[in-house]
């Protein structure tokens, strides 16, 4: 299979996290442990992937100098994005009233921010499979475990401004779309035939962002006491070790 279907059939298989959240959100209300550790495996996936996937394939293909200032560039692009496209995730199953600087707006703002963020996590899908089919997996196994949080929170902020499972389902799905989008536009481009040397860390230094800016101080927020910070060690060595184990396949 080329790396264009691979990458068309993840993403749509991504969407269907959509539906999970939706059916999940009442039950993880009740269950605090599972957010943190989905939270926490999605932090151990994310620097996983970057670590032990994506930037030793990237320093196969470029000199250490130029990979790091891609990486940094990266890490520095994924802030702009966060700060400038209100691209802002709540990854709490409760998220609170001032979730955004309006909070009737919150809903639409989180909309607008799924929309760049699902097209930016179908970019970083198509590339990782144009240099490498196993790299695409890892990679896009990387974005599946902080997808599920994600939209667990995306559907719980709809549901708390008064959206009916139904309607956040079908808003969500169509966020997921603008994934699909950018996988179409990657290829119909041609983008394909000159990313990997320099996407492959530019993908390691916003994966660096996410995991240390968006989801390590989500965790730091939860109180501090040994059950929860066993669940979060917990979750980052589960995502690092499945990360590790997919380095078999390469």
């Amino acid at each position: 299979m080329s790396p264009f279907f691979w990458s068309l059939f993840v993403t749509l298989g991504l969407s269907g996290i959509s539906f999970i959240s939706i059916s999940l959100v009442s039950t993880l209300r009740k269950l605090p442990y599972v957010p943190i550790f989905l939270i926490s495996m999605a932090v151990g996936a994310l620097l996983g992937d970057t670590f032990l996937h994506l930037l030793p394939d990237a320093l196969d293909l470029s000199s250490p100098s130029s990979v790091l200032s891609f990486t940094l560039f990266g890490l520095i692009l994924f802030f702009v994005l966060e700060r400038f496209i209100l691209w802002r995730h709540c990854h709490q199953i409760d998220c609170p009233d001032d979730h955004s600087s309006a909070s009737t707006s919150a809903p639409a703002v989180n909309l607008i921010g799924d929309i760049v963020h699902n097209f930016m996590d179908g970019l970083i899908i198509a590339a990782s499979f144009v240099a490498s089919i196993p790299l695409g997996i890892a990679t896009s196994l990387a974005v599946a475990l902080h997808e599920i949080p994600q939209e667990i929170g995306d559907s719980a902020i709809l549901m708390h401004y008064g959206y009916s499972p139904a309607r956040s389902l079908i808003l969500n799905l169509a966020t997921s779309a603008s994934a699909i989008l950018a996988v179409v536009l990657f290829f119909v481009l041609g983008l394909n035939n000159s990313l990997p040397v320099w996407v492959t860390p530019l993908i390691a230094g916003g994966f660096i962002y996410l995991a240390c800016s968006d989801l390590i101080p989500e965790l730091h927020r939860h109180h501090p006491a040994l059950n929860n910070t066993l669940v979060q060690l917990l979750g980052i060595t589960s995502g690092l070790f499945a990360m590790y184990l997919l380095t078999t396949l390469e």
